[in-house]
């Protein structure tokens, strides 16, 4: 099994500075990602890198909620990435960019697991003017994945940060990444080909969850007890338990 994230064009809690790969200033676009498509309409996010040298631009950083504690990374997991993009003239040679990382409840680094500089590399699988689908890290194969960089296990309150772009080498380029995952549409395919609009993801090899805070339990002071009998799973064995709740009373 591997997770499919998916991304919304909703703020998230946190929004990172992005990492030193990038050039640019603030402000920055911010995207939440998410399980489940959250139904948020397309919409472009674009990033200006003004005049001078070559650089790589950050159009939008995409942060999860707090994963589950004690998730795994590892360099034997892979990662794949597509949404539509576009440069805004031929001359900018944009190709994608990525980066990926762990981030505290502040925005601050924790760990980079996958980061690039391909500055130097040219305009390798350049982007056009018209938004169509591309992949992550433009080295990517269709349909095949890339490795992560680094090892990391997270901790309370830790979240994943997505930061997508590209790399720009005309004056005032400007570089769009579609964001948003109505249900009403489907995945976008894993290609550089393709300009129908549809949801946007980042995949993962790994299994992975995000943070479920405990849940509060209430008793009854008076009242009577109606009983219920359910089986729940330890491992691989279903066990016999047997739930009361009272019908009256007050709750404390």
């Amino acid at each position: 099994m591997a997770t499919r994230l998916y991304f919304a064009d909703s703020a998230p809690a946190v929004t990172p500075t992005p990492h030193s790969q990038w050039s640019g200033s603030s402000p920055f676009n911010y995207g939440s990602l998410g399980l489940a498509a959250a139904n948020t309409s397309y919409a472009e996010k674009s990033k200006n890198r003004g005049s001078g040298t070559t650089v790589q631009i950050p159009a939008v950083s995409l942060v999860s909620p707090p994963l589950a504690i004690g998730t795994n990374f590892t360099t034997t997991d892979t990662f794949k990435i597509v949404a539509r993009s576009r440069e805004n003239t031929t001359a900018n040679d944009g190709s994608s960019c990525v980066s990926i990382r762990i981030v505290d409840s502040a925005g601050a680094p924790k760990a980079v697991l996958y980061t690039e500089n391909i500055i130097g590399s040219g305009n390798i699988s350049e982007w056009t003017t018209v938004l169509r689908n591309q992949k992550f890290p433009r080295s990517a194969a269709d349909n095949g994945d890339t490795a992560l960089q680094a090892n990391y296990t997270t901790v309370a309150d830790d979240r994943l940060e997505i930061t997508l772009g590209a790399r720009l080498g005309g004056d005032f380029a400007i570089c769009y990444v579609e964001i948003g995952d109505l249900t009403s549409s489907t995945d976008l395919a894993h290609n550089a080909t393709s300009t129908t609009a549809g949801r946007p993801w980042a995949e993962f090899s790994n299994n992975f969850a995000f943070y479920v805070a405990p849940g509060t339990i209430k008793s009854k002071s008076s009242g009577s007890f109606d009983e219920h009998n359910i089986k729940l799973r330890s491992g691989g064995v279903w066990q016999a338990h047997t739930v009361k709740n009272r019908s009256g009373g007050t709750f404390s």
